[in-house]
């Protein structure tokens, strides 16, 4: 969710004799005193020390606390001081005072009217950033009595928080100044706004959600579970002393468990009119649904059986023919029966390695494992083929597997892409076959992903991905192994209790 406040800021304009100190960057300056030789045979380096002991970054040969600061950040403090033009805000509710701009002025000083109109004593001593490229931070060290206010004039701050994590104030016109603003209680601060439930009906602090009823018309906010609104009049919504407030991307979720199923049965229909499901990604991708944090709480129910009841009263349009294509074809049986399956499922953002979803994936019951086929599309890239083979170096790892025949079934060129297709599997592990799935099927080729194992008398065991082998993702690549922490997408992996729902071509091809 983003918030927006806006509020109008008295700007005053001063012309003053102003003493500075000015932090730049000086990376000769850590250097040197990284390096520091108290006692140097180089005339220039004992002048050198001379000055660092004038400046009080050394002392006696010691370095002092100032000069650990220098080693530490690679800044220095820089003490100037002439005659400026100073744009600031004085004592305001929410900034306190602050300086906006700084513009130097010629050094002469005598024409400025020798009287103090405002105490700007707020501004010394503090530290700003101003984002200029002359003052990029500063302290205002003193600000004699000779100062002339020449005028004052409005502009716009416009402060903006999002996704609780930032939060950023912007103040428009000539000054361009952006910085980030004190901490803030993000949850406190909405607590107050949405005590006004009026403004949109149901706000669940609990879920930090708003709940609406399901709006087959607004497709957009039931597909992302987000509410653009523009903004709010004045008179309608106003926090403390901003004159407007806006507000963007506000989460949603169902108001009730009747809206909830409505909401999800719209959901699976429209994946279903994108792209054919068989039985066992329905029902995968109905859990999925249930599960979201949106639906989670109402405890929906994920069966085939319920997808069927509802999805018969579908016009025999897309949707319909894509879910029950699979159900009608296959005529050994009156009804389909979902094949028996395990399945865990990954929430995204997880910290895992490949030898964890190996654990995780509890394979047992296969007996001596002499083969093990892997099917995906998308193992074409240098990253792709990587995790593939830290993936299978984990199951060799976990099972002690040493001469075993592994095949990797795959695209040999991307067909959405001019990608070719990297060499890593080749040149590091060249014991692996790699077949390319065009070999396997002429047809229309099926991107499912499967793990399939084979003990000694060809008994075999089967699981299901719901994503492509980089469903674990590395920030660091270097020296990377089965135990090599990564974060993961949201992905379901399911076992099958035999291959009846793999596509003909590759049933045949694994029994060959």
């Amino acid at each position: 969710m983003q918030l927006e406040f806006i509020k109008t800021l008295e700007v005053k304009e001063f012309t003053c004799y102003i003493k500075l100190s000015v932090k730049r960057e000086r990376l000769d300056v850590q250097k040197y005193l990284d390096d520091y030789n108290p006692n140097p045979d180089d005339t220039i380096l004992k002048n050198i020390n001379k000055y660092l002991e004038k400046r009080g970054w050394v002392y006696q040969g010691q370095i002092t606390s100032k000069g650990d600061e220098i080693i530490k950040s690679g800044f220095i403090w820089d003490e100037e001081e002439g005659k400026y033009r100073l744009y600031c805000v004085l004592d305001d509710p929410l900034l306190d005072s602050i300086p906006l701009g700084l513009e130097r002025l010629s050094p002469d000083r005598q024409n400025i009217i020798p009287n103090q109109v405002s105490d700007l004593s707020s501004l010394i001593g503090k530290e700003f950033n101003l984002q200029d490229k002359d003052y990029m931070n500063f302290k205002i060290t003193e600000i004699p009595t000779f100062t002339s206010e020449q005028s004052q004039k409005n502009t716009k701050l416009i402060w903006k928080i999002e996704d609780e994590v930032s939060s950023i104030f912007e103040i428009t016109n000539n000054f361009s100044l952006k910085g980030e603003t004190k901490k803030i209680d993000f949850n406190s601060l909405l607590d107050q706004l949405f005590k006004l439930n009026s403004l949109y009906g149901e706000w669940s602090n609990t879920n930090m959600k708003l709940k609406v009823s399901f709006d087959q018309n607004k497709k957009a906010e039931m597909i992302n579970f987000i509410k653009n609104e523009a903004s709010l009049k004045t008179n309608q919504f106003r926090f403390g002393s901003f004159d407007t407030t806006k507000i963007y991307n506000i989460p949603l979720m169902p108001r009730d468990k009747a809206n909830a199923e409505e909401w999800k049965k719209f959901l699976f229909e429209k994946e279903l009119i994108d792209e054919y499901k068989n039985p066992i990604e329905s029902e995968l991708f109905s859990k999925e649904l249930c599960e979201k944090e949106e639906f989670k709480e109402y405890g929906l129910d994920s069966s085939i059986n319920t997808l069927k009841n509802s999805m018969k009263n579908l016009q025999k349009g897309k949707a319909f023919w894509h879910f029950f294509a699979p159900l009608d074809l296959n005529p050994k049986h009156q009804s389909y029966q979902i094949p028996e399956i395990e399945t865990f499922s990954i929430s995204p953002n997880s910290n895992l390695s490949f030898m964890d979803i190996v654990e995780k994936m509890n394979i047992t019951q296969i007996g001596n494992i002499s083969k093990i086929i892997y099917y995906d599309l998308y193992v074409i890239n240098r990253d792709q083929q990587e995790n593939f083979k830290i993936f299978i170096d984990a199951i060799m790892d976990k099972f002690q597997l040493k001469k075993i025949h592994v095949e990797l079934i795959t695209l040999f060129k991307n067909r959405n892409s001019n990608e070719s297709r990297a060499d890593l599997i080749k040149s590091k592990a060249p014991w692996i076959t790699e077949t390319d799935v065009k070999v396997i099927s002429k047809n229309k080729i099926n991107h499912d992903r499967y793990l399939i194992f084979f003990d000694e008398n060809k008994q075999s065991k089967i699981w299901g991905f719901s994503n492509s082998i980089d469903f674990l993702f590395f920030s660091n690549r270097t020296n990377l192994n089965s135990y090599t922490k990564g974060i993961s997408k949201d992905i379901s992996i399911y076992s099958l209790k035999d291959d009846s729902i793999l596509y003909p071509d590759l049933r045949t091809y694994i029994n060959s």
